[in-house]
């Protein structure tokens, strides 16, 4: 206790009659707290004041309480005493425009000098010119904070014709120097912490042996802890465990090395959670090239970090997808090539014609889906998808469903459980899009259900809208595979038995699709063996927004079948010669022709009835063939349709503007391609198909 209290008042040692009084004086009644508690710039201070052989005063706090060596005793004269801790315009009234002067300018950071007179030597309120005093220059003292605290008045020039020590007037204007040195230091590092603390940055410093002194305010708001908390190598209590070791090896190899420092790790936000980061710093050396100081930033990179996490986590189930892809394309080519093989043997029944006719109609049928719902995916994701809304029966809806999905219903020999309720069911929607959506999701539960499932569709009503709930007794979802399953190329665990998976959008399109009517889809399991259950939200249509129907069948009669002559052009040799044995086979008269200019010559003998072209042609595309057909005589109003493999909206578009009537996208559906090919013999004008 004895040294601590030597070491509040050891400032006034030496410090003569001036120091002695200091020590003793009651100071409760001025506006200077008792000695121990002075702050270190002020008892820094005085204790230089008290040790000069010059007239130094020091005017400290907002009043400016006067302080004075044993120097000044002779200028004081009978102020001395009751001048001790007195505001300083209370001792020297006179003194108050040159005082504010003097303020003003120290204020500024500037050493402020004033001329003689400023401290008159006559007793108070005598005029300054009566007994002029001694010139003082005033320099700025900062408190600990940076902000102006008091003024340190230095003799400028001898009062006195008596000499004075000129080598102790220079060590006190050494001193008043320094004070004014550590002012502007402390100024400038004052403007140093405004402008880092302005920054979005988190900065810090370290010293040359890595002890961390300094982070700006950026740094305690990240973190939460308060000022001075990490100093030192209090810092490394806010890295993650597991990066801890590998920060402090690359830190004390920098320190050693002198290498720039740069690296990713975890820090502990305030939330509590970590957060990633990367550090960086660089060495500050002097001329000699010796480091004096490291300079260092913190930058929060979290978001970056989870865009490249979604990005891998993107390209994995790209990858995936493709493998998926190729599996599921492999699968109907098989029995599709099988099948070819075995009709090359030309050993075959017809019986057994006809098996393999189907089986070839049915994976291509397949292969066609997977196509579609690639195309499909692509046009909803970007917005290109639009309905064709009208009212709908969700009746009628389930009914075409479940047609569609009944041979794989049987196939697994499920148990499904239909509840419908009575009275209208209507919503405004396109019908096929939301056949397609129930496909989807009653194909998933058969897919993913163990053989003799049991599978349950139900329809209920809202306040407003209509449920369709399918729920199955199925392999059922993690948590994980619950939140990423309406996301691209997501699927639960393949094995051997469930090689049919798909390609992992179908919950995505439907997704997309329901969201396009208005809706909303849930997905929703207990966990793995648990089940499944998707919900699918529609607004309802009510009675009164429904437009009358008239149910009575105003279709044409069937006509007779005439027959065409069809110019076939391709490229591709047998898929050209497959689509004119087909037409043939129909009763129709086909050219076939592989190249452009083979089939301007064929169509300006033969002139054709009908045109099916393909559009990737070599040296003249389908588009520039028709328009020179169109141009041939008698051909002006000859029925052109593309039939090609490029089915974006676009190339239907650009096929109309071409001057096509149809198009069709490969491979062709055979009964689409009858009943177009059928109102062209009735003569009607051609639709787009």
């Amino acid at each position: 206790m004895f040294n601590k209290l030597k070491g509040h008042v050891g400032f006034l040692a030496g410090g003569g009659k001036a120091g002695a009084l200091i020590r003793s004086h009651d100071w409760s009644a001025s506006g200077l707290d008792p000695v121990e508690f002075w702050p270190q710039p002020l008892k820094t201070a005085a204790g230089l004041m008290l040790r000069s052989r010059t007239p130094v005063m020091l005017a400290w706090g907002p009043a400016l309480c006067l302080l004075y060596n044993d120097a000044c005793l002779d200028l004081l004269g009978p102020k001395h005493m009751s001048a001790l801790g007195q505001p300083l315009l209370e001792v020297w009234p006179e003194a108050r425009h040159g005082l504010e002067t003097c303020t003003a300018t120290a204020g500024t950071g500037k050493c402020a000098f004033t001329g003689n007179g400023f401290f008159s030597a006559g007793p108070s309120g005598s005029a300054p010119d009566a007994h002029p005093g001694p010139s003082f220059s005033g320099v700025p003292v900062d408190a600990e904070d940076g902000q102006l605290a008091g003024i340190y008045f230095v003799l400028a020039e001898p009062p006195l014709p008596a000499p004075l020590d000129r080598g102790e007037l220079a060590v006190q204007r050494n001193l008043a120097s320094q004070i004014k040195a550590e002012a502007d230091l402390r100024a400038i590092l004052g403007k140093y912490h405004a402008v880092v603390n302005a920054l979005p940055q988190i900065i810090w410093s370290a010293q040359p042996d890595g002890f961390h002194d300094y982070c700006n305010q950026q740094w305690h708001d990240f973190t939460g802890v308060p000022q001075g908390a990490t100093d030192g190598d209090g810092w490394t209590n806010l890295f993650h465990s597991e990066d801890l070791k590998r920060v402090l090896e690359k830190w004390r190899h920098c320190l050693a090395t002198g290498d720039a420092y740069e690296i990713e790790y975890r820090l502990r936000h305030c939330s509590g959670q970590y957060r990633w980061v990367r550090g960086a710093a660089r060495p500050v050396r002097n001329g000699q090239g010796a480091i004096i100081r490291w300079i260092g930033t913190f930058t929060d990179i979290q978001a970056q970090k989870q865009a490249e996490e979604n990005l891998q986590n993107s390209d994995r189930r790209k990858d995936e997808f493709l493998a998926m892809l190729a599996h599921e394309l492999r699968n109907p080519l098989m029995p599709i090539a099988t099948a070819a093989d075995m009709l090359a043997r030309g050993t075959l029944n017809n019986a057994a014609v006809m098996e393999l006719s189907r089986v070839v109609e049915r994976q291509a049928r397949h292969m066609t889906q997977l196509i579609d719902d690639l195309l499909d995916v692509s046009r909803v994701t970007r917005g290109l998808v639009s309905l064709d809304n009208k009212p709908v029966d969700l009746k009628a809806v389930v009914a075409d469903a479940l047609e569609q999905i009944r041979p794989a219903l049987k196939s697994k020999a499920h148990q499904l459980d239909v509840q419908l309720p009575p009275g209208s069911t209507r919503v405004m929607g396109d019908r096929l899009r939301l056949v397609q959506v129930l496909v989807s999701v009653l194909g998933n539960a058969i897919k993913y259900t163990p053989t003799a499932g049991r599978i349950a569709l139900q329809m209920v009503a809202g306040e407003g809208h209509w449920t369709l709930r399918v729920r199955d007794n199925g392999i059922g979802m993690s948590a994980e595979l619950v939140e990423l399953a309406f996301e691209l190329f997501t699927q639960g665990e393949r094995s051997p038995d469930r090689s049919q998976g798909g390609l992992g959008i179908g919950l995505a399109l439907v997704r997309s699709l329901v969201g396009l009517h208005g809706g909303s889809v849930r997905l929703q399991s207990a966990g793995a063996g648990l089940g499944s259950e998707v919900a699918i939200q529609l607004p309802r249509l009510m009675q009164h927004h429904e437009p009358a129907c008239n149910e009575a069948d105003d279709s044409p009669p069937a006509r007779a079948p005439k027959l065409l002559r069809i110019l076939v052009v391709d490229d591709n040799v047998d898929a050209a010669r497959l689509l004119g044995m087909f037409l043939g086979l129909l009763g129709h008269e086909v050219f076939v022709r592989f190249h452009p200019a083979d089939a301007l010559e064929c169509a300006c003998k033969a002139v054709p009835d009908v045109c099916l072209l393909d559009i990737g042609l070599p040296d003249m595309d389908g588009y520039a063939l028709a328009r020179q057909l169109r141009s041939m005589p008698g051909m002006q109003h000859v029925a052109m349709a593309a039939v090609t493999g490029y089915s974006q909206p676009r190339d239907k578009k650009a096929a109309i503007a071409a001057g096509f009537d149809a198009h069709f996208a490969k491979p062709v559906d055979s009964h689409q391609l009858k009943t177009w090919l059928a109102s062209v013999v009735g003569q009607d004008p051609p639709a787009i198909a």
